[in-house]
């Protein structure tokens, strides 16, 4: 979410109409490139969009019973502290709202631009509902699914490639989700010159072997930025197209 908001100020265009879905915090403590920002922004509260409350948890693992009176002592001393006057400090200069009560803002003298200290929820939603019902239509039609997939290749993603959890490891996974009579796509995103992409797989219904094959052949990661705006619009023009 931060990158989002540090990345909106590169296209004048883009920062002055796009509403960004982020953490509250953010406006006051996680961005750097703060200094950079072009459109002010206002934070709104939609109704559909509830507020999420911590949750300490404690994580064990398979041989972490070593020294266990010493483990427990410090994940106790850490717990209190998150609930105790220390953690509310840090939270406070960091942005966050108290956990009970009327949720308000923990540092009430430093409120960071942007925020309200006591907003009321937007009558409208974020959009939820409506993404919601325009899924389920989806799903109800019963008949082919036409579907572009955007695979970024940029150099971004160079430690997030390899493996089941990487960008082409999850692509094939997804395709486990369409039918023979699917139509989709496979293009490789990346600003490396006039073309925001590269097609791996073209339109058309495909197997799910012979579209790992192609992944498998075609992908790879690009000495270029990311473009995904360009790479968009793109996609959006080429789906009006098939409509």
């Amino acid at each position: 979410a931060a990158e989002l908001l540090c990345a909106l100020p590169d296209d004048d265009a883009v920062d002055n109409r796009t509403a960004a879905l982020v953490p509250e915090f953010l406006l006051k403590s996680g961005v750097g490139c703060d200094s950079a920002r072009r459109a002010p922004r206002m934070a709104q509260y939609p109704g559909d969009v509830p507020g999420l409350e911590p949750v300490f948890v404690r994580v064990r693992w398979q041989g972490a019973d070593r020294d266990q009176a010493d483990r427990n002592r410090e994940a106790e001393a850490f717990r209190e502290w998150l609930t105790g006057e220390g953690g509310r400090v840090a939270f406070a200069r960091d942005g966050f709202r108290a956990a009970t009560g009327n949720r308000a803002l923990l540092d009430s003298t430093e409120v960071a631009e942007g925020v309200l200290r006591a907003p009321s929820p937007l009558k409208e939603s974020a959009g939820r509902d409506a993404m919601e019902a325009s899924l389920e239509d989806y799903r109800g039609a019963n008949g082919p699914g036409r579907v572009l997939f955007l695979l970024d290749s940029s150099g971004s993603m160079a430690g997030q490639w390899e493996g089941p959890s990487g960008g082409p490891g999850l692509l094939k996974q997804s395709l486990g989700g369409l039918g023979d009579r699917d139509e989709y796509a496979v293009w490789a995103v990346s600003d490396a010159g006039e073309d925001t992409y590269d097609t791996l797989l073209p339109f058309g219904p495909h197997s799910r072997r012979d579209a790992e094959r192609a992944i498998d052949r075609g992908a790879r990661v690009r000495d270029a930025e990311a473009d995904p705006l360009g790479a968009l619009r793109a996609a959006l023009d080429a789906m009006e197209v098939r409509d």
